[in-house]
């Protein structure tokens, strides 16, 4: 399971569910598809914390103290679910949103200045910020800025400092 974990990473460049799931039902490993669910769940629950950016507890606990946190998360239902349930992120949060793609969980939202999407992809920062300039946009990413994000933050705690000025 670990193993084709990783290579979903590497192949894909991101987490897909339904590379992973083919390469479990389909790599002689002997796992049996029927059992996969039960298999990935496994894996999960001894592996989410992994997953995890430094940092991201922290963040999400300081937010919580600010105003309502949401996780967005690109994927399938129960597989991104069962991830962030593993992870033990959820204390501070007040709803998990698993979404094909995070631009359509704005257009049900009304514009303010307090909303803020803060990730570290910037294809899903470019998408958001092109269908909803209202968003305030955070790009988290150690290596280099992006000017389609607001702010560009190298950890967590740039984060909470930039959304506080």
């Amino acid at each position: 399971v670990q193993q084709a974990y990783e290579e979903t990473k590497r192949v894909c460049g991101f987490r897909d569910p339904d590379f992973f799931f083919a390469l479990l039902a389909g790599n002689g490993n002997g796992v049996n598809p029927a059992h996969t669910e039960a298999k990935v769940k496994e894996f999960l629950r001894k592996n989410a914390h992994r997953y995890l950016l430094a940092g991201a507890k922290n963040f999400l606990s300081q937010l919580s103290l600010r105003g309502r946190v949401s996780i967005l998360s690109v994927g399938t239902g129960w597989f991104q679910r069962e991830k962030i349930e593993a992870s033990g992120i959820l204390s501070p949060v007040c709803e998990v949103h698993v979404v094909k793609n995070k631009r359509d969980f704005f257009q049900g939202i009304t514009p303010n200045k307090g909303v803020f999407l803060t990730d570290d992809s910037p294809l899903q920062i470019i998408q958001v910020k092109k269908a909803f300039p209202w968003v305030t946009t955070v790009l988290l990413n150690k290596k280099k800025d992006s000017p389609a994000a607001d702010i560009t933050a190298r950890t967590f705690d740039d984060v909470l400092k930039a959304m506080a000025s």
